[in-house]
């Protein structure tokens, strides 16, 4: 409470001073009040030893001063600002008192917004901003609603989350001086509490966002901020609000993209290596944009040569040719991702070869066979991890091995055998046919009877 009170004190005119114990006692300034309020009512009690009974009031705001008048009972001092009251029990000489807790100026600038948060425990908050330059403020409410604001570091707010206050309600201020002043509030949001509570709920389960990837957990709490917004103007746009929940599902479903990166051309067989996998089968948050990233797998010369040979002897092929390839499914960022199930890949069979196999190499050098089979020219497979694979061929099934052991006729294989017994087969036909041809030509030309004569002869 501020000093609302000024101290009594005793002027003297001039020398003509009289002493209290001569008057029998001095006057005494009562107050009806010494806390704020619209008017004071001044009372002023004389000792019955004084006769001289005035008074007068200075309003210091101004330097009024009023004439000097007869007391003859309490009066009123409605005047903002400090009024000096004079009680005089002499002629010159009087006491005083200061009213200061005048105060009739009701609280002004009274604005209220309201802020949506659906990821704050108050959901719904009404702000009221006021000022009171006398008694200050002292409460802030709606008016028949019973709903009375908090002052948080002079700012007022209600959580109306859990209120029904409907559309349209009244925001009243209150001075300490009883004083009063109100504003209409219109705000459709109250419409779509229900929305917001579920909104608001389903940020909570959602917790730090750790099962979404730093990006996608960016783009989630970006719509939440452009739902509040839409949220918080006066009359809302059920158009946007939808769409804007429509985006938020969208990206709660947390889809993975899923994409081929070639960083290097393989040696020796086509570089478009698919796969397949499903997001269960990921160690991977949601939102992850998953690459397969392929290259040749690089080995020294000498490593190599020790993994064609174990490789010789594991596919069970009396020759083969090996080719290493790498294959990384990662975070487009370069997160490692875990395959926690299984991966389909696919590749098309090196051209020239007939029988394939698929070894997955471990990083302590072990390798495991991989179950291939082929349609439609591509070998098809499911792996466990991705890592290093060797593609192992055949060679003794080569298009190469088999040039070696006959010719190639209009794209077709024919082997030596083969090649030669149809040649020799056509020259022997060729001997019977002109054989054939020769002795019915030998007939035609001879005289009937001759034959006649000759078939006589043999009887």
């Amino acid at each position: 409470m501020l000093c609302l009170i000024g101290l009594c004190s005793i002027f003297a005119d001039g020398d003509k001073g009289v002493s209290a114990e001569a008057l029998g006692g001095l006057p005494e300034i009562i107050l009806s009040t010494e806390d704020w309020a619209k008017s004071v009512t001044v009372t002023i009690n004389y000792p019955d030893s004084i006769t001289y009974k005035k008074y007068q009031t200075v309003w210091k705001k101004t330097q009024v001063t009023s004439a000097i008048k007869d007391y003859e009972g309490p009066f009123e001092i409605a005047d903002e600002g400090e009024t000096e009251i004079r009680a005089y029990y002499e002629s010159g000489q009087y006491l005083t008192r200061s009213i200061t807790n005048i105060d009739k100026t009701k609280p002004t600038d009274l604005r209220a917004s309201l802020e949506v948060n659906l990821r704050s425990p108050e959901r719904v908050l009404l702000k009221v901003n006021t000022t009171d330059l006398h008694s200050g403020i002292k409460k802030v409410w709606l008016f028949g609603l019973g709903h009375t604001l908090e002052n948080r570091n002079g700012e007022y707010v209600v959580d109306l989350t859990h209120k029904a206050v409907g559309k349209s309600f009244t925001i009243e201020a209150e001075d300490n001086a009883g004083n009063t002043n109100s504003t209409s509030f219109t705000y459709s949001v109250f419409d779509y509490t229900t929305d917001i509570r579920e909104l608001a709920n389903l940020h909570d389960e959602l917790g730090d966002g750790s099962r979404y990837t730093a990006k996608l957990w960016g783009e989630i709490e970006d719509t939440f901020s452009e739902l509040e917004m839409g949220f918080m103007v006066p009359y809302i746009d059920n158009s946007e609000i939808n769409s804007l929940e429509d985006k938020l599902m969208r990206q709660l479903e947390g889809r993975f993209k899923f994409n081929t990166e070639i960083k290097e051309v393989l040696i020796g067989m086509d570089s478009n290596i698919r796969y397949g996998i499903s997001e269960h089968a990921l160690s991977a948050k949601k939102g992850s944009d998953i690459v397969l990233y392929i290259s040749n797998a690089n080995f020294t010369e000498d490593k190599k040569t020790e993994y064609d040979l174990l490789l010789n002897t594991l596919s069970g092929y009396s020759a083969i040719k090996t080719i290493p390839i790498k294959l990384e499914l990662k975070e487009r960022n370069n997160e490692y991702i875990k395959i926690t199930g299984e991966m389909n890949i696919a590749f098309t069979k090196p051209d020239g070869y007939e029988n394939i196999k698929l070894f997955h190499c471990s990083d302590q050098g072990t390798f495991k066979e991989i179950l291939t089979n082929e349609l439609n020219g591509n070998i098809n497979a499911k792996v466990s991890s991705d890592g290093i694979f060797f593609v192992v061929l055949d060679e003794t099934t080569s298009r190469d091995a088999r040039f070696e052991n006959g010719y190639v006729i209009n794209g077709k294989f024919y082997s030596y055998g083969l090649f030669w017994g149809i040649i020799a087969g056509g020259i022997v036909l060729s001997g019977v046919v002109f054989i054939v041809t020769f002795t019915l030509v030998s007939r035609r030309g001879r005289p009937k009877g001759v034959a006649h004569r000759l078939t006589r002869k043999r009887k």
